[in-house]
């Protein structure tokens, strides 16, 4: 008789957590009609991400009962807050459209009262107010020919709900479509209603050396500030305690790939060096030192039974991706497939030009695996060649991770600007070649600090030297009275057979009219030099792109006006000028990998950054150091310096968020002791509580339900 797998029921601890686990990631309790305008506001419906919506400051509603209460306030404060108890007596309704609706009240010592509204409706005004009642509203006042005059009141209610109108709240981030109102009523709801009292994770001498609250009182505490020093990250003793939280929670999850990984036997994927050989005989140049040793370094990694973690950090134009093709080599000869997986379809394509008359001249057979509907038929065919080992080397974008893509022998993945991947996605690929060596590469150098915070998990190479003959590229500030001469400065270098990028910001919240602002240059430019110019940007069709970069490549066109759709890996030799344009609105990173697109031949390049005065503080010092330095790393750290480490490596256009809560070089004392408390968690127990489990996805947002499984 057959037996049937039955699954292990949960015990009572993991049965109480995955109920409250269930309870935090619950859709938030509001109007579906409503769910659209919250996922905006929070990127999620969730009630989790809801009680990790924190406000931003704090605002006093002072009460007044009558006109001298009135007079004293606004003799101290002319935006002051007030909150008042009216009776309504009458409605005046506007003669013209330009006109305010006006209700008139009187306060309870008799002094009239003037309340309006800008296109309010009567109807609803009648609802909202109706005649011979009284209300409690709350809002900005201002004297009008001596009479208090409230507009567009923030709230409305009963009278005997009025003492909930006076005192200090929080005022929250908000999006359209939510309001300040709406809001708080929502985040009331869920504090009553969803918000579990967990068993405590952290260790409780702990909580008592730097006296903190539990986690549920710290959300509680944040969402009900007496002040808005009880929302400073660097005092509040309720945001340390959830920022530990944060960081805690990442270190486990670093530690348990480090075990996880050491587990596992990996495949020694580097044995016979002979296609290396034959590739060092067909360059056109001599590997530099830095690329000699670097290489040296995987291969024994690679020799290894373990697996490889290893980052290769390497600042632009450094030669990163020779090296991580000579690492492919090494797996290949051995007969193993390897995945390259980039995170734009640009720099996928860009690698697959530049690696595939090598990999021909070798006998290598490569695949480009891209998604999106172009690639429906091609694509088929491709994961058919993955899947019986006739492709060996496949070069992708996200497309890669996808469970249709089925390798025959994978072993190794070659992640090219790793920090735009997830950790899980990185885990995907590799466990689809049972454990397979990884090789992370990044552009954007790492500081240290950031580094053995944040990548413990991997092993560190780094090339800090530039191919033989390139120069140091020549940056120039010009603030943007200067563009008419940097126009003429332009004509004068395509009249000399040279090409440019002219770049143009395109920051999230105003996407819209970035893109008008890069084809109005465009525009403007085409003008000037007509047939000479072509345009891109992140919102054209992948094969328009590729025409577009093909193009320019041949050098069909001068002068290629883009937004940051070309920041990585575009490797056009011939281009030895770059405008950056509003270069205050880009991060010190972002500057650096843009102005890296030059300066990729022996001839001197040349970057102008042009600003929009005045700058700020901040702003004036990042620009100062672009001018004074090309040293990729140096910048690294001063970035640091400058922005803290909460959002270097997030997905935002200054960097690349691993953290909500927690800032590096605010926090750096709780990133140390995390780090500690974790390393000591992992090596003295086998499993984590419950408890820590569900720390874990709090701050990893899973929306599964196999994070958690019997004892």
């Amino acid at each position: 008789m057959e037996q049937k797998n039955i699954a292990k029921p949960l015990s009572e601890p993991f049965l109480h957590l995955k109920k409250q686990k269930d309870l935090l990631f619950s859709t938030l309790p509001i109007q579906q009609q409503l769910l659209a305008r919250y996922k905006k506001l929070l990127g999620n419906t969730r009630v989790i991400d809801l009680l990790y919506h924190f406000p931003l400051r704090t605002e006093v509603r002072e009460a007044v009962y009558t006109l001298n209460d009135i007079y004293a306030l606004l003799k101290k404060n002319p935006k002051v807050l007030m909150s008042a108890i009216v009776e309504i007596n009458d409605y005046e309704t506007p003669k013209f459209r330009s006109k305010s609706l006006r209700i008139h009240a009187f306060l309870d010592d008799g002094t009239p009262v003037k309340i309006l509204y800008f296109n309010g409706k009567l109807p609803w005004i009648q609802k909202l107010y109706p005649l011979g009642q009284r209300k409690v509203i709350t809002g900005t006042c201002s004297l009008v020919r001596g009479v208090p005059t409230f507009t567009h009141p923030d709230y409305v209610d009963f009278p005997s709900l009025f003492k909930l109108y006076v005192g200090s709240f929080p005022v929250y981030p908000l999006s359209a479509g939510v309001s300040q109102a709406a809001l708080s009523t929502t985040i009331k709801t869920v504090l009553e209603n969803y918000l579990p009292d967990l068993p405590e994770w952290i260790d409780p001498h702990l909580l008592e050396e730097y006296g903190w609250p539990s986690w549920r009182e710290a959300l509680l505490n944040l969402h009900s500030p007496t002040s808005n020093k009880d929302l400073d990250p660097s005092n509040s003793k309720s945001y340390q305690r959830l920022i530990y939280d944060e960081i805690f929670a990442r270190q486990l999850d670093i530690y348990h790939i480090q075990r996880k990984s050491r587990k596992l036997r990996g495949k020694s994927t580097a044995k016979n060096t002979t296609l290396f050989e034959h590739l060092k005989k067909i360059l056109p140049f001599t590997l530099t030192h830095a690329q000699k040793n670097a290489i040296e370094e995987i291969y024994k990694d690679m020799h290894q039974n373990n697996s490889m973690r290893r980052l290769l950090q390497g600042d632009v134009g450094s030669g990163k991706t020779l090296v991580a093709f000579s690492a492919a080599l090494f797996a290949l000869e051995s007969g193993f497939q390897v995945a390259f997986l980039a995170p734009t379809e640009i720099l996928a394509r860009q690698h697959a030009a530049k690696i595939l008359p090598l990999a021909n001249q070798l006998g290598l057979k490569l695949d480009l695996l891209l998604g999106g509907k172009s690639q429906n038929k091609d694509g088929k065919k491709a994961r058919q060649r993955i899947l019986t080992g006739e492709s060996q080397l496949i070069i992708g974008t996200h497309a890669l991770i996808d469970e249709s893509v089925i390798f025959q022998n994978l072993g190794l993945a070659i992640i090219d600007e790793q920090h735009r991947f997830g950790v899980d996605q990185r885990l995907r690929l590799i466990e689809k070649g049972d454990n397979a060596d990884m090789l992370a590469m990044t552009a954007t150098p790492i500081p240290r600090s950031l580094q053995m915070t944040l990548f413990t998990d991997m092993d560190t190479t780094f090339i800090k030297e530039k191919p033989a003959g390139r120069l140091d590229i020549q940056t120039s500030l010009l603030d943007k009275s200067f563009l008419k001469k940097v126009i003429e400065s332009l004509g004068r270098h395509i009249e000399k057979g040279g090409q440019a990028y002219w770049v143009c910001p395109l920051v999230e919240e105003s996407q819209n009219l970035d893109l008008a602002a890069v084809e109005n240059r465009y525009s403007e430019l085409n003008k000037v030099f007509p047939g000479k110019i072509s345009l891109i940007h992140g919102r054209l069709k992948s094969c328009e792109k590729d025409t577009i970069m093909q193009g320019f490549s041949k050098g069909e066109t001068s002068i290629l006006v883009a937004t940051t759709v070309i920041e990585v890996g575009v490797d056009i030799p011939n281009v030895s000028l770059i405008i950056i344009e509003h270069a205050e609105r880009f991060g010190l990173a972002q500057l650096h990998q843009l102005r890296g697109r030059v300066g990729r031949n022996s001839l001197k390049s040349h970057c102008f950054l042009i600003y929009d005065p005045p700058l700020t503080d901040t702003a004036k010092s990042r620009l100062s150091i672009m001018r004074e330095t090309n040293d990729g790393f140096l910048l690294a750290e001063e970035d640091l310096k400058l922005r803290g480490g909460g959002d270097i490596y997030g997905t935002q256009q200054s960097g690349y968020a691993i953290f909500k809560l927690a800032h590096l070089s605010r926090d750096i004392h709780l990133f140390h002791l995390a780090r500690d408390k974790a390393r000591l968690h992992i090596s003295t127990n086998v499993k984590d509580s419950p408890q820590l489990l569900l720390l874990r996805v709090i701050f990893k947002k899973y929306e599964t339900d196999d994070y958690i499984k019997a004892g």
